[in-house]
């Protein structure tokens, strides 16, 4: 469901609401993308009711502000990546090759006890 909030400025907001029935027959509104925005009523109507006034009060204490993320171009692209260097470092290590199979060989131990049916 969109829910259009009229701001201070001329823009409008929309919002997205979730609205659920609940096992004891209320409504539970929700504003996901705002954290700790949701309320409970006994009816659909009232929960939609008092989901807007809650916005309509939160909104009204709140400045929203665009902001702009610089692009990459500050990164060079042609840096390697900070784990280039290790490639290969363990390619002539035995030991290496044993602790990794040993690992691998202990993880799918562990995966076939979770994965165990009765």
């Amino acid at each position: 469901m969109n829910l259009h909030v009229t701001s201070q400025s001329s823009s409008d907001i929309t919002l997205h609401i979730l609205l659920e029935q609940q096992a004891n027959g209320h409504f539970w509104a929700t504003v996901p993308t705002l954290p700790n925005c949701s309320v409970e009523q006994a009816t659909k109507k009232e929960a939609i009711e008092a989901i807007q006034q809650l916005l309509l009060e939160r909104l009204s204490t709140v400045e929203v502000l665009p902001v702009q993320v610089s692009d990459r171009a500050n990164i060079s692209s042609t840096s390697a990546p900070s784990w280039k260097p290790f490639l290969g470092m363990f390619k002539d290590d035995p030991y290496f090759a044993e602790i990794a199979d040993e690992l691998w060989a202990k993880r799918q131990v562990e995966n076939d006890e979770e994965i165990e049916i009765d």
